[in-house]
């Protein structure tokens, strides 16, 4: 995991704010990006999902270094775009929701490859997504954020950035929040095993197909080694921490 480079990356990019119209316009991009169909040519207007005066919408977000075009064949079968590491940003910054397929779409991409996919395979958050949606969607917002304010803060010291020092403290927060996502899936496991057993009294054949979906969600973690890397961490800290609290107390016992 580079954070010199995912730190570069992001201290490019501006926060200034998009115009309604141009908010518009970054979804349809955004849409197309990760979907096989390119946006045609204005010459095309019939089948162009963009309107013609959008056309300069695309410019400025260009500019702003949130869209660039993708290289290859521009006017056969339309033009196509691809989104910046500041436009991911901007959007895991401001965004409620976004498919699977952008985060599979953009995995290697530093931002991406440094937050989310060194805990998870592609495999696990092309699967089981749609269950976990609102915890990965609230963690990168939250890194997102974090890896902001330490760069306004740094920014506006009034004294030179001290970069080695900046990326440390950006690295220990943003594993940190790693550590939380860890926290949040395996509470939300358990919750599920809490709900299922209640299920079972009030109706065994719901129960039966929800316990299937819940069963494969917990296999497929169990076998994502990456997942498992950092569970293992975190278990191992929460039992260390846990033995030397525990061992400040006068003649304690550990509880069975």
């Amino acid at each position: 995991m580079d954070w010199s480079i995912y730190l570069d990356e992001i201290s490019k990019c501006s926060t200034s704010e998009l115009s309604e119209r141009e908010k518009i316009v970054l979804i349809k991009v955004i849409k197309s990006s990760y979907s096989r169909k390119k946006i045609s040519s204005y010459f095309r207007l019939k089948r162009d999902i963009f309107d013609f005066d959008e056309e300069p919408y695309i410019m400025t977000l260009i500019k702003k270094g949130l869209v660039e075009r993708r290289s290859g064949n521009v006017l056969g079968d339309g033009i196509s775009y691809d989104l910046t590491t500041c436009c991911l940003f901007y959007i895991f910054l401001n965004m409620q929701n976004y498919p699977n397929q952008l985060l599979l779409k953009y995995q290697d991409n530093i931002l991406l490859k440094t937050l989310l996919f060194s805990y998870f395979t592609t495999d696990s958050i092309r699967e089981f997504y749609p269950q976990l949606s609102d915890s990965i969607t609230q963690y990168l917002r939250l890194c997102c954020w974090t890896s902001l304010n330490l760069l306004k803060t740094m920014k506006n010291s009034g004294t030179p950035i001290n970069w080695e020092k900046l990326r440390m403290v950006l690295e220990y927060e943003l594993e940190w929040n790693a550590k939380i996502l860890v926290i949040r899936i395996t509470m939300l496991t358990r919750k599920w095993k809490d709900k299922s057993q209640e299920n079972t009294q009030m109706n065994q054949y719901v129960s039966s197909h929800t316990n299937h979906d819940k069963n494969f969600f917990r296999t497929l973690l169990a076998s994502d080694v990456r997942f498992l890397t950092l569970f293992k961490f975190v278990k191992n800290e929460f039992v260390d921490g846990y033995k030397e609290i525990s061992n400040q107390r006068p003649n304690y016992t550990e509880p069975v």
